[in-house]
C-alpha cells in the first residue's frame, strides 16, 4: 500500500494569530478613551442597609464560630456569642426599622395635602 506523505507547511503563510495582528493598520490609532464623570452619591439608604447587612454578617459569623468550635468551647462561651449575636441582630434591625419609619415619615409629609 502506498503511504502518502504530508507536506510541509509553506513558509510564506502566517498563522492565524500573525496573520491577525498584521492586518490591523498601523496608521489607525485608539480613540481616546474619555471616562464620563458621573455624579454618584451613595444614598443614606444604602449606607444603612450595608451597615445593617455588616451587623448581621457579624452576627451569622460568631454563631458559625460557636457551632464549628463545639464541645472545645464552654456552655458560658456559647452563651455569650449567642448574646453578642442577638445583639447585633437587633442593632440591625432597629437600624433598619429607623430607616424606614424616617421614609415614611418623609412620604407622609409629601402626600399631606
Amino acid at each position: 500500500m502506498p503511504t502518502s506523505k504530508k507536506e510541509p507547511a509553506k513558509s510564506g503563510t502566517a498563522s492565524p494569530k500573525a496573520s491577525a495582528a498584521k492586518s490591523t493598520p498601523h496608521s489607525a490609532k485608539a480613540a481616546p478613551k474619555t471616562s464620563a464623570k458621573t455624579h454618584h452619591t451613595d444614598s443614606p439608604v444604602d449606607h444603612v442597609a450595608a451597615s445593617a447587612l455588616k451587623l448581621v454578617d457579624e452576627a451569622a459569623h460568631l454563631l458559625r464560630q460557636g457551632i464549628t468550635v463545639g464541645a472545645e468551647s464552654t456552655e458560658k462561651a456559647r452563651a455569650a456569642a449567642r448574646k453578642k449575636a442577638l445583639t447585633l441582630v437587633n442593632q440591625a434591625a432597629t437600624q433598619l426599622t429607623t430607616s424606614i419609619d424616617s421614609g415614611a415619615t418623609s412620604l407622609r409629609r409629601l402626600l399631606k395635602p
